[in-house]
């Protein structure tokens, strides 16, 4: 009797197991811009019943749908999706990413816009996108005269980044 039950065990979690994510699928289809057949296969694997998904699995399918979104042109729904990582995931792999389109998706809303660009610059030390956000906040303070914040944070950005090639900009920025 006890060989019946162990078989049928296996089967039973065989039938329910499911496959592991395949991440390197979901960044080329990604890349090759099908953002449709992405959409439709992260939706799944976030909805398939008793999904083991990590929370990293779970931050790489909903940043892809979010960017799938944004790219698709589907600008709220992407909106909607990047707020939801920035909320569940806030020290997440992604979060610099998320921020900087969120920047980018409000962008007309200055005040709205600038929170992000602060907290680009602020939380995601020496990555480009850090670098980026400085110099976006830098030049806002520029626009808004506020001089001597421009000049800290372009000061910033020298003494973090060294500049070597990236943007002799804000060494002239500096001299404004």
């Amino acid at each position: 009797m006890k060989p019946v039950i162990g078989t049928i065990l296996i089967l039973f979690l065989a039938l329910t197991s499911y496959p592991a994510i395949d991440r390197a699928e979901i960044e080329t289809l990604f890349q090759n811009q099908k953002y449709a057949i992405l959409l439709e296969k992260c939706i799944t694997l976030l909805n398939r019943p008793a999904a083991p998904l990590s929370s990293e699995d779970k931050e790489f399918l909903n940043y892809h749908i979010a960017a799938s979104y944004q790219k698709s042109g589907n600008l709220q729904i992407a909106k909607s999706y990047f707020r939801k990582l920035e909320k569940s995931y806030p020290n997440g792999r992604y979060i610099p990413f998320v921020y900087e389109a969120l920047a980018e998706l409000n962008r007309k809303n200055r005040v709205v816009w600038l929170s992000y660009i602060r907290k680009l610059a602020s939380g995601s030390p020496k990555t480009p996108e850090a670098f980026d956000a400085n110099m976006e906040l830098g030049k806002e303070y520029i626009r808004q005269r506020k001089f001597n914040y421009a000049i800290n944070t372009f000061e910033k950005i020298v003494n973090e980044w060294g500049m070597g090639n990236r943007n002799p900009e804000s060494y002239i920025l500096l001299t404004m």
